[in-house]
């Protein structure tokens, strides 16, 4: 937000002097950015081999200082063999944009097993992750667990 302040004055001697008024001061105000939650689900606590497990993910948001929604939602995790991570829904005013107050909704499945190998982690330990940016491009994350087990 650039200044200007003409300055006008005299010296010693009686003399004027003004001042240069082409001088800018900017000013850039930092707002904290919002801060995204995560809760990861399993459909069970437990599973057997060859079945499949529900994963669902709900996104929430609590916006920052100036207010802005986030944008540029995206849910990872690293499980081995899970499906992609799809949106179900939760966008209630349809703009695209996680507002305060909003839950949007993912799911993936993931199909446990015929057998048991000893490199497999049992329980099955799930941790998905979700990031974004808020309206002023500052990036907002979050983070969640779950831990489910296998029966053999």
């Amino acid at each position: 937000m650039p200044e200007h302040a003409p300055g006008t004055g005299g010296d010693l001697g009686g003399g004027p002097v003004t001042g240069d008024d082409a001088s800018e001061v900017s000013v850039y105000v930092m707002l904290e950015a919002g801060a995204l939650t995560i809760l990861t689900c399993a459909a069970a606590a437990s599973e057997v081999y060859e079945r499949t497990i529900t994963y669902t993910f709900d996104v929430t948001y609590v916006a920052g200082a100036d207010g802005s929604p986030a944008d540029n939602i995206s849910v990872s995790d690293p499980q081995p063999g899970l499906s992609a991570i799809t949106f179900v829904g939760g966008d209630t005013d349809g703009d695209t944009f996680l507002d305060e107050g909003e839950t949007w909704n993912y799911t993936a499945t993931l199909v446990v097993a015929a057998a048991h190998l000893n490199t497999e982690e049992d329980p099955i330990l799930n941790t998905a992750s979700v990031t974004g940016d808020d309206l002023d491009g500052d990036p907002v994350t979050g983070c969640d667990s779950n831990h489910g087990s296998r029966d053999w």
